[in-house]
């Protein structure tokens, strides 16, 4: 958020800047939800919904997201994942929390606010699955498509991940925010598995360019983890915004073409980032909306340097490495979720910069 503010200040003053920074997508949401929506407003639909929200909008996403893994029951609307992971980890009351870096830094963020302790694994490391069986922890938080690299667990990894946390009788919690944006069909899932431990998170931010609108969700066959969360959310937030949740009713579908559309457009970008920047398709995402690539392919340099040289001399911004776990810090995250032209100017952009420092 520092970075988008510098965003800001530098434009403000008459700078030409294009932000690779931001986890958002440059589309706006599906027409229908904008007329539901606007719809439920007209019609007085703004008052309050059930704590767990509404039971139509839990009826639907049980239906297309997940067939008869999850039934209404088993799903809390929240007001983003963000607040969802936070009642999450106030309901389980772990006492140790692993992550898988690099990954988004709001896990560790979160963990902080409750005093918990925080297990970091470096996810690059070729026996990183060994190094997680070997940690002690009583919840692990995962992401796939993951932010920031676009990592999606194969289901040799799923497994192991699972079984390693059945093993330890630890929570596993899969985000799963960048599901519709599985570029080459490898994402499956966490709630293919049984497991009493498993709480998955989803919701329409990324998926329905919504990122404002805050509307996600948690889901889970284990009824006291959502009881408790739905609880948590009764006296923090009452209930998730009404007339979003009504205008989601009938668009809470990952199949909708409009998504499919979206996607198929930062495929594209992400193809051509990887054709026109030198060693940038060694590092291909699965999926997600970002690149998260050494700085060495830029010209070298902490990521910290490299993303405020890219700024004050290209007007490029893009988010350091570190962010994103301790062992990063020669790394830069590179959206590529902006217009077809904007990314072509940028990268015409981060070329001469990798060029003068060459």
């Amino acid at each position: 958020m520092a970075i988008a503010e510098k965003v800001r200040q530098l434009r403000a003053s008459g700078r030409d800047v294009i932000s690779l920074a931001l986890g958002d997508t440059h589309t706006s949401p599906p027409t229908a939800v904008v007329d539901a929506i606007n719809q439920a407003i007209a019609a007085g639909d703004t008052h309050y919904s059930s704590a767990a929200g509404l039971e139509p909008l839990r009826e639907a996403i049980a239906q297309n997201y997940y067939a008869t893994r999850f039934l209404p029951e088993h799903i809390l609307i929240v007001p983003g994942v963000k607040q969802g992971l936070f009642y999450l980890f106030r309901a389980t009351n772990p006492k140790r929390i692993s992550v898988l870096e690099p990954t988004w830094l709001g896990y560790k963020a979160t963990a902080g606010l409750l005093n918990t302790e925080i297990v970091s694994v470096d996810r690059t490391h070729p026996n990183w699955l060994d190094h997680v069986a070997k940690e002690e922890f009583d919840l692990l938080t995962i992401c796939s498509p993951n932010n920031p690299d676009g990592k999606i667990f194969n289901q040799q990894e799923s497994e192991a991940l699972l079984n390693i946390c059945k093993s330890k009788n630890a929570w596993l919690i899969s985000d799963e925010i960048y599901s519709t944006y599985d570029y080459d069909s490898k994402w499956n899932s966490m709630a293919q598995f049984s497991y009493d431990k498993l709480v998955v998170c989803n919701g329409f931010s990324k998926s329905h360019a919504m990122t404002g609108m805050r509307v996600g969700w948690i889901a889970s066959q284990n009824p006291k983890v959502i009881e408790d969360s739905c609880k948590l959310q009764q006296h923090i937030a009452t209930c998730p915004c009404t007339p979003v949740q009504r205008g989601l009713v009938t668009q809470a579908d990952p199949q909708l073409a409009a998504l499919r559309d979206t996607a198929l457009i930062y495929n594209q970008n992400r193809m051509l980032i990887a054709e026109k920047l030198e060693g940038f398709s060694s590092y291909l995402p699965d999926g997600a909306l970002y690149y998260f690539v050494p700085t060495s392919v830029l010209g070298g340099g902490s990521g910290a340097d490299v993303a405020e040289q890219l700024l004050a001399e290209q007007g490029v911004a893009v988010v350091p490495g570190v962010a994103y776990g301790d062992s990063f810090e020669e790394f830069v995250r590179i959206s590529f979720s902006t217009a077809e032209s904007t990314l072509r100017s940028a990268i015409d952009r981060i070329r001469d910069f990798t060029n003068s420092r060459n």
